[in-house]
């Protein structure tokens, strides 16, 4: 039984580091409105730090719902009060303080054999069809997408960086290059991703910030990296291979072309900008090896056998299903999917709003380990619940007492069932329409 004076100590020192974060922001908001000296100028309900606070509430059901219940359906102000003062927010805004509330509140991360294991994958967010947004339109299909790229901290369950971009100009690799180029490096890192980061360009820039990586590539069979590599004939193998990249289609790369790999001038390679810079040469440890009866997976690591064997590399790559499952609570447990605006700069601020909100909760939950009593399998906390019990827990006047969050947590725990797989089903993309909005 906790100590009545320790009771929400953590969740309080998390709420507070958003609060502060908020309120400093507030200090200087001519950085965060279009019009410096103009917007939030005047005394209204939804000043500054309320709009923010309001925004990072924001749940599923309409406008107007999630103004009652923010405001305790007492002295709450208007749905156009809203949608007039949200546009005066420039969304760097949200994009300033997910970065800054990370820097004052993440947990130590956990490391994995003393790495710190950071996932890298994109996700498309559907919203309700916008002509006039032509960078996230997709006319034929009838809906409009940004493409949110991230890096996510598989062991500690949080976000690290974040790109948002339209989907009609998404680059996973590029975009995951950017946010590695930001990375502090206090921890070694392994960057772990899947087939759609198999680029040359991202291995050197992981490699030139001295990381590490382990990312999924196309099988031998397929125009990837492994159908130009010497192999050996055998099913299964770990081998190393030298990979020297070069713009130059004459001299040695005509001659070797198992071990050089030819530039085009439209393929973007960061370290060799010209025809006279030189070649550059990576040292790439390609693993093949069986998941079922006729099935194979091949990755790409920087990581010797000596440092990281093959049963270490395959369970660096099944935690990366972590940042898949964080996609599916993001969608279908904060809301993500039920925006509040057909505004490309209004979504995104509820994008940086979610994931705020998410590790918020997992500041607060991914610490906490349930009793493990005589159970058939062990347990883990149920974080869908976690969600929604910090949510309420921001949202939770001042004047009110909450019970304890950490305890309430922890009534709600699930079996982890180690070996289960399932195919995955393919759905047809549509945004939810305003009309379908919760009430």
């Amino acid at each position: 039984m906790k100590e009545v004076s320790k009771m929400n100590e953590h969740p309080d020192f998390v709420k507070n580091a958003l609060i502060s974060t908020i309120d400093e922001m507030s200090n200087h908001i001519e950085t965060f409105v279009k019009r410096p000296g103009r917007d939030f100028s005047r005394k209204r309900v939804f000043d500054f730090p309320t709009m923010l606070k309001f925004i990072l509430s924001l749940g599923s059901s309409t406008i107007s719902s999630e103004i009652f219940r923010f405001f305790s359906y007492e002295n709450f102000p208007t749905t156009p009060a809203f949608v007039q003062q949200r546009t005066k927010i420039l969304p760097e805004a949200f994009q300033y303080l997910f970065r800054a509330f990370h820097a004052s509140a993440a947990p130590k991360p956990k490391l994995f054999h003393g790495y710190q294991l950071l996932a890298a994958d994109g996700s498309k967010a559907i919203f309700p069809y916008n002509a006039r947004d032509e960078a996230a339109c997709h006319p034929k299909d009838h809906y409009n997408a940004l493409h949110l790229n991230t890096l996510y901290d598989l062991c500690s369950k949080y976000y690290v960086d974040a790109e948002i971009n339209p989907e009609t100009k998404a680059g996973e690799p590029g975009a995951a290059v950017e946010m590695i180029e930001r990375i502090s490096d206090k921890n070694p890192v392994i960057l772990v991703a899947d087939r759609g980061y198999e680029n040359y360009n991202l291995f050197a820039h992981a490699e030139e910030r001295l990381f590490d990586y382990v990312i999924r590539i196309k099988d031998r069979e397929s125009n990837g990296m492994l159908s130009g590599i010497e192999l050996p004939d055998e099913d299964e193998f770990d081998v190393e291979r030298r990979v020297i990249l070069t713009r130059h289609s004459t001299g040695p790369a005509l001659i070797n072309r198992k071990t050089y790999k030819l530039l085009s001038q439209k393929t973007r390679f960061d370290y060799i900008t010209d025809l006279n810079a030189p070649d550059y040469e990576l040292t790439i440890r390609f693993v093949r090896f069986r998941v079922a009866p006729d099935k194979y997976y091949a990755l790409a690591t920087s990581l010797t056998a000596e440092d990281m064997p093959v049963e270490m590399l395959k369970e660096i790559y099944r935690l990366r299903w972590g940042i898949e499952t964080s996609y599916r609570w993001e969608k279908h447990v904060l809301g993500l999917e039920a925006v509040h605006s057909k505004k490309l700069e209004c979504i995104m601020q509820e994008i940086y709003a979610q994931l705020i909100m998410y590790n918020f909760s997992m500041y607060i939950a991914a610490g906490l380990q349930p009793e493990q009593k005589k159970r058939k399998h062990p347990v883990q906390i149920n974080y869908t619940q976690a969600l929604k019990i910090c949510m309420y827990f921001f949202r939770l006047a001042a004047d009110i007492s909450p019970p304890d969050i950490e305890a309430l947590i922890l009534q709600f725990v699930l079996p982890v069932r180690r070996g289960r797989s399932y195919q995955r089903k393919a759905a047809t993309a549509v945004g939810i329409g305003f009309n379908y909005r919760l009430a």
